[in-house]
């Protein structure tokens, strides 16, 4: 049976991970009792007040038109302790990635996607078998293939690009999965452009939640490198590299979706050896001027 509670969650177009958490939280508040004292002994367990349930709750408030007639406990003082981000190298992304590969080869997708694209999970999750310029890419395999990322972070598009062998790998899978042969190029083209199918779901035919691709990486990293990372931290990651090999930090900030550059900064963890390396390179080739 439907939920409305649920369906006003999709009307209001919140991010898919957003839905989920809220979803999680009503399921865990819904043995209160919905007065004033409810919500307090709600609040009360451990590691529930916080920034995500409270906003879960002024979702459901407003939901119910009842915003002005129950208050929240106040916030919880303090910072929050900040999570490390691991300036991960790139030996131990090529690990990660073999351990993608080797339990896998869907996994593998999954990665080389979330790397390659630095996305976050929720946009891995959203990736339909026509979000590729399939069009352009077939004209010059030889080149990365563009794909779009709908309705992301702030509700912005944005391209990223997949790295060809990448794809070329992950059609001739698909073209095998879904028992696809083509007399010709263009049939291929036509038929992927028209699949609006998620690429990674579960075996209901839903698409993946991000929690799973959380806890995914968290696995593969265990295995391959003996530290659990987190997605976000590939991210970070990605970033970084796309620095090491030259690019500027707009062009950075457009490709990871920033809404300024100082938002960039704080992903890029370019240490203080290859900053003088870079600079005395410049010096070399400035010389007598």
């Amino acid at each position: 049976m439907s939920n409305p509670y649920f369906d006003y969650l999709k009307q209001k177009q919140l991010s898919d991970n957003t839905q989920y958490l809220y979803q999680s939280y009503y399921r865990r508040f819904k043995p209160y009792p919905f007065t004033q004292q409810g919500i307090d002994d709600f609040f009360s367990k451990p590691k529930i007040n916080n920034s995500i349930s409270r906003a879960f709750l002024n979702s459901l408030l407003e939901f119910l038109g009842m915003e002005d007639q129950f208050k929240l406990p106040p916030k919880p003082t303090g910072k929050n302790k900040k999570k490390i981000v691991r300036d991960l190298s790139q030996a131990q992304i090529q690990a990660i990635r073999d351990e993608a590969y080797k339990d896998n080869k869907i996994r593998g997708f999954m990665f080389d996607f979330l790397y390659y694209g630095a996305m976050r999970r929720s946009e891995v999750c959203n990736i339909k078998i026509n979000s590729f310029n399939w069009d352009l890419w077939f004209e010059n395999p030889e080149d990365a293939c563009e794909l779009k990322l709908e309705m992301g972070k702030g509700n912005r598009d944005r391209m990223v690009l997949i790295p060809a062998h990448v794809i070329k790998d992950f059609v001739d899978f698909y073209m095998d999965k879904a028992n696809i042969h083509p007399n010709k190029i263009s049939d291929l083209v036509t038929q992927l452009n028209n699949t609006t199918n998620h690429v990674f779901m579960v075996k209901s035919g839903d698409k993946l939640k991000g929690i799973k691709i959380w806890r995914i990486i968290k696995k593969l990293s265990k295995l391959a490198i003996g530290i659990e990372i987190r997605p976000h931290e590939l991210r970070h990651a990605r970033a970084t590299e796309l620095e090491n090999l030259g690019h500027n930090i707009r062009t950075i900030q457009h490709y990871l979706g920033h809404s300024s550059p100082q938002i960039t900064e704080v992903y890029l963890h370019t240490n203080t050896k290859h900053s003088l390396s870079k600079i005395k390179d410049q010096m070399r080739q400035t010389k007598g001027l």
